[in-house]
């Protein structure tokens, strides 16, 4: 156990930014999110899921949505820290062209 004000952690390199990056893409998720059908995914059924694709280098990937609900979906690169809009709207039986690198997530919101 540490005592108050004993020692203190201090962030280097891209550790802030990354902290920061990953705090908005927490923050910007429905306070009811939870791990959804696999240790990877997590948000609210049927409107809000983000994936993360760990290492692995999918050329896509895949979602069975909601009949008659349309999604908006950003593929989010955590090492570069950006986020990209995937075109247009999904909807049904959906695939997402994703570049071939690893470290990736997916966020689908339904619009």
């Amino acid at each position: 156990m540490l005592k108050a004000g004993t020692m203190a952690a201090v962030l280097v390199g891209q550790s802030p930014a990354r902290l920061k990056f990953f705090k908005q893409i927490i923050d910007a998720a429905p306070a009811a999110a939870t791990v959804l059908g696999g240790k990877n995914t997590w948000g609210v059924e049927g409107e809000y899921c983000l994936t993360y694709l760990w290492d692995r280098q999918h050329a896509t990937q895949s979602y069975r949505l909601p009949e008659g609900a349309r999604f908006k979906a950003e593929i989010l690169d955590t090492l570069a820290m950006t986020i990209t809009p995937v075109a247009g709207t999904l909807f049904g039986n959906a695939s997402i062209q994703l570049p071939i690198q690893p470290y990736l997530a997916i966020r689908v919101v339904r619009v």
